[in-house]
């Protein structure tokens, strides 16, 4: 057996019994691990606390801790061997693709992919619970969205610039009294759950009326907006389904 196929044997069960050190024995110098859900590089040095890492989560989902691996795929060529594969880790919703190469020095690189990406970072930060209130989300003037003579105020509660969430940014949205929004779209699906006064809303071609109590569902895409018909502030909770603020794409519509 050539020794790089010896070295990734060895890196995989070190994977399969969790053994950071017969892992680590396997590996390159240099070696890297990437993982686009993990805040930072893994490397030589740090890869014991993230494999510990995803042990503790596996095991908080209730996994088996079995790492599962099929469709395998090698390549032995110009000194490197090239290992192509599917991954789960049985029993949780975590699974991916992963390419591996190792030489006769070690294992060089693990590198991959998840197939449903969303939430897995929020999981592999081991994100809390959290609570705000709303007195500490200070008002703030949404200039582009408001027509002429008038402007609109919102508050964040809930957005990846300010908290350490993901998958949702929430706050309210206060129309005055004759006050509109400019048309718009964005890709991010929206709601908004009307808190107090009346008002009528466009989406996508369509004309709606609603009031205090009221749910509105904006699909990906649709232009809408909305405009307050009553002689009381409009006030709306408004939700985003993206984890920041910078990741909601505005476009403007005459």
């Amino acid at each position: 057996m050539e020794p790089r196929v010896a070295l990734l044997k060895a890196y995989t069960r070190g994977w399969d019994s969790w053994d950071s050190d017969l892992l680590v024995s396997a590996l390159a110098p240099g070696f890297t691990f990437d993982d686009p859900a993990w805040p930072e590089p893994v490397t030589a040095d740090n890869m014991p606390a993230y494999m510990a890492s995803w042990k503790e989560r596996v095991q908080a989902l209730g996994g088996t801790g079995e790492i599962g691996s099929r469709d395998r795929v090698h390549l032995d060529q110009d000194g490197a061997f090239i290992s192509w594969h599917w991954w789960s880790f049985v029993g949780t919703p975590f699974e991916g693709a992963a390419v591996t190469r190792a030489t006769d020095d070690g294992v060089q690189y693990e590198r991959i992919t998840y197939r449903e990406p969303r939430g897995v970072a929020s999981c592999l930060r081991n994100e809390k619970g959290l609570v705000v209130d709303d007195t500490q989300a200070p008002w703030c003037a949404w200039d582009a969205g408001s027509t002429e003579g008038t402007v609109l105020h919102y508050r964040t509660f809930f957005a990846a610039e300010e908290t350490a969430t993901t998958g949702v940014i929430q706050g309210i949205l206060e129309y005055p009294p004759k006050a509109r929004s400019m048309p718009h779209w964005h890709t991010p699906v929206e709601t908004y759950h009307v808190l107090s006064g009346s008002g009528t809303g466009h989406i996508g071609g369509r004309e709606f009326q609603f009031g205090p109590g009221s749910a509105v569902y904006v699909p990906s895409r649709a232009v809408h907006w909305f405009e307050n018909v009553g002689a009381e502030p409009l006030r709306v909770f408004w939700t985003l389904a993206c984890d920041a603020i910078d990741d909601v794409d505005f476009t403007f519509v005459e």
